[in-house]
């Protein structure tokens, strides 16, 4: 059977995560058995599974039409369900992620979307909160610039990024020289969302009521998750001369994230800015003490003589001695520790 063996070399690609292929084998045997339920199903994994790399929308537009034309076939199971339901959320669905959670049964599975129920909630209730003011700002006849910046919020929320940006970008020529500061950091952060950077800078200048305008739009997208807008927006800061503007945002950036507690961030910032920087003492000190928040004593070690040999003054690696309640010696000469 020419479809039997289509599915199962479609299954070997897939199992060797090769699902651009997979995709394409299990699609033209479908073409000889429309209905067949697995290999539906099949496709809606492979194509979320494709998502994670690619990151096209497109393909998760494609695992919910498979899950609806298996729910023409057959019963979704909950596993069907809850793939369902994550994908719809991803796609700024909240209300149609909520109904496919509703009708999971099994007790596992219900398990299993605990973490999605509760951003779904929140979701919701922020929407629903929202949708609130917006009706009420209506009902007393706010201005237009009110009623655009709560629509807005709400498209955010609801994880319309592209319609988003435009009603945010008339909330600024509306706004004129009245503009916020959040107005401005707001649309910084949907242009860094949509890709579109450049076009941010060439055409909106901060307006001259903000202080430190690219400080204060990386603090807003730091605050919004957005941690790659922000890295963009801290070097465009002014620094003095023979300062790379790359490096003092890769170091500001990995700051926020320790003080944020976000270890695991600002050790990956600070590592990458090591890298690129190899000759800078700073991300080695913080990482020491990244590494004491993350209770490993030989990451310390590795960061004390990282900094000893970039320059560091013996008062400041004393001061990360006794932060991590350590004592120079022996253990100070072993092969460095990467931080994990």
């Amino acid at each position: 059977d020419p479809g039997s063996l289509g599915r199962s070399m479609a299954q070997i690609q897939a199992s060797q995560g090769n699902f651009e292929d997979a995709i394409e084998t299990m699609k033209y045997s479908l073409a000889s058995t429309p209905n067949d339920v697995q290999a539906l199903r099949s496709l809606a994994q492979w194509y979320a599974q494709r998502f994670l790399a690619t990151k096209d929308r497109g393909d998760l537009a494609r695992v919910v039409e498979h899950y609806a034309r298996i729910a023409t076939l057959t019963e979704l199971t909950d596993v069907d369900r809850l793939q369902w339901a994550v994908t719809v959320y991803q796609l700024g669905d909240y209300s149609g992620a909520a109904q496919q959670v509703q009708l999971i049964q099994g007790a596992e599975v219900k398990k299993q979307a605990s973490t999605l129920i509760q951003q779904l909630n929140i979701r919701l209730s922020t929407i629903k909160s929202i949708q609130q003011k917006i009706e009420q700002a209506s009902a007393r006849k706010a201005s237009n610039l009110e009623l655009l910046r709560l629509r807005t919020e709400q498209l955010i929320v609801e994880g319309n990024v592209g319609s988003a940006l435009y009603h945010a970008e008339e909330v600024m020529r509306l706004s004129g020289t009245g503009a916020l500061a959040e107005d401005w950091f707001q649309l910084g952060h949907l242009y860094g969302l949509q890709g579109e950077w450049a076009s941010f800078v060439q055409h909106w200048t901060p307006p001259e009521s903000i202080m430190a305008p690219w400080q204060g739009l990386a603090v807003y997208c730091v605050d919004q998750g957005d941690w790659n807008t922000a890295l963009v927006a801290l070097a465009r800061r002014p620094v003095f001369p023979g300062t790379d503007a790359r490096a003092e945002a890769m170091l500001s950036l990995g700051k926020m994230a320790f003080q944020s507690k976000d270890y695991p961030r600002a050790a990956g910032i600070l590592q990458g800015m090591a890298q690129q920087f190899p000759k800078r003492v700073e991300p080695w000190l913080i990482l020491g003490d990244v590494a004491i928040a993350m209770k490993q004593p030989e990451g310390v070690r590795a960061c004390l003589r990282e900094a000893k040999a970039r320059g560091a003054s013996e008062s400041v690696l004393k001061e990360l001695r006794d932060r991590a309640g350590i004592k120079e010696g022996i253990a100070d000469s072993l092969a460095p520790t990467i931080i994990r």
